[in-house]
């Protein structure tokens, strides 16, 4: 197991920062992208911009919105139980 980081330090903290932001890059990352699916289909099936088309409301968009929304959700959560965890661990 890693020791607690000293926040103190202006070197630890630097790191522990980077360290920090890099545990829900992924999940934020690809709830970013599906975001970025939705809201395309959501305009290709009201505005037509793509030759997808569906006439009303499409489920489909709305689904990879839901789940976008929901990797950003797990990042935040999982960057805070990770945060909680390593400030939990003995100082060195």
């Amino acid at each position: 197991m890693m020791a607690r980081p000293d926040l103190d330090d202006p070197e630890d903290l630097k790191a522990y920062r980077k360290e920090l932001r890099a545990v829900g890059r992924p999940f934020t990352f690809a709830g970013l992208g599906l975001l970025l699916v939705g809201i395309v289909m959501m305009g290709s099936s009201k505005y037509g911009w793509l030759p997808y088309h569906v006439e009303g409301p499409d489920l489909t968009a709305f689904g990879v919105l839901l789940l976008g929304w929901g990797l950003m959700v797990w990042a935040f959560v999982k960057r805070n139980l990770y945060h909680r965890n390593r400030m939990a661990e003995p100082t060195a």
